[in-house]
C-alpha cells in the first residue's frame, strides 16, 4: 500500500526525462536542419555566381 506513491513519483520522474531528453533532440534536429538549409542557400549561390560570371 505504501509502495505505490513511490512508484508514481518514479514514473513521473522518469517521464519528465524522457520529456528532457526529447526536448534537447528537438534542439539538435532544428539547428542541423537550420545548418543544412544554410549549405544549400550557400551552394546554390556559388553556383548562380560562377552561372552569371561566365
Amino acid at each position: 500500500m505504501f509502495v505505490l506513491p513511490y512508484l508514481l513519483a518514479g514514473a513521473f520522474g522518469v517521464g519528465l526525462i524522457k520529456v528532457g531528453m526529447l526536448s534537447v533532440w528537438v534542439l539538435v534536429l532544428g539547428l542541423a536542419l537550420k545548418l543544412t538549409i544554410s549549405i544549400i542557400v550557400l551552394l546554390a549561390g556559388l553556383l548562380g555566381w560562377q552561372h552569371t560570371k561566365k
